[in-house]
């Protein structure tokens, strides 16, 4: 009985923690998807950060305290708005063009021009064998960030009560993960102590932390 007592506990923790993540990479997802004058403006207040899950996990934690001291330091509301949108909108839409191409497409092969490519058609096949349906109304690739991270908020949700985490480690590593580090750095390329490097840095935090949890 004891035994059982113990497995009970250990998958209710489990669901906690899939569902923390899974919020966790809502607001990512989110976040990276549209600018912030098009979505939820938490993440430019420091309480968000303050209460901010880092799951003990010292990179993700790092991440997270990085976030929370820029936040504490932004100017007032509005202007901090109009920084931060102008920062995703040079990064993500240009002019002329994106400085850091938010599609995976464009990371997997060398000197690719192209947003609409191989890996978006794997991500369109992935949204349909799940039920998914995309409400996509700024009409983004499927193999964006911001919805690469949505699915696997989606993916961290349905873990909640499934002990096999395989399809969720998997899915990071062959996706996300996979190419976040090269966004990453044509981000930091452009804005190194900005607002969305950091937003990327957690997000890949948060995945290679996730990748060594599934993987013991």
């Amino acid at each position: 009985m004891r035994v059982q007592e113990d497995d009970r506990c250990v998958a209710g923790e489990r669901a906690l923690v899939a569902h923390e993540l899974a919020d966790a990479y809502a607001f990512l997802g989110n976040s990276l998807l549209k600018p912030v004058n098009q979505v939820d403006k938490v993440g430019l207040f420091p309480e968000f950060w303050k209460a901010f899950p880092t799951f003990g996990d010292a990179d993700v934690g790092a991440c997270v305290h990085r976030l929370y001291t820029y936040a504490k330091e932004l100017p007032e509301y509005e202007q901090a708005v109009e920084q931060v949108a102008f920062e995703y909108t040079k990064l993500f839409f240009g002019p002329p063009k994106p400085q850091a191409a938010p599609w995976e497409t464009m990371y997997g092969i060398t000197g690719c021009s192209c947003g609409f490519g191989a890996a978006t058609f794997e991500m369109r096949n992935l949204l349909r064998s799940h039920g998914l349906k995309l409400s996509n109304t700024n009409h983004q690739y499927e193999d964006h960030i911001g919805i690469e991270l949505l699915v696997l908020s989606e993916l961290c949700r349905r873990a909640e009560n499934d002990v096999d985490y395989r399809e969720v480690r998997d899915y990071i590593k062959k996706h996300p993960l996979h190419w976040v580090g090269k966004l990453r750095l044509r981000i930091a390329e452009v804005f190194p102590c900005g607002y969305v490097v950091k937003l990327v840095d957690l997000a890949e935090a948060l995945m290679a932390m996730q990748v060594r949890w599934y993987e013991v």
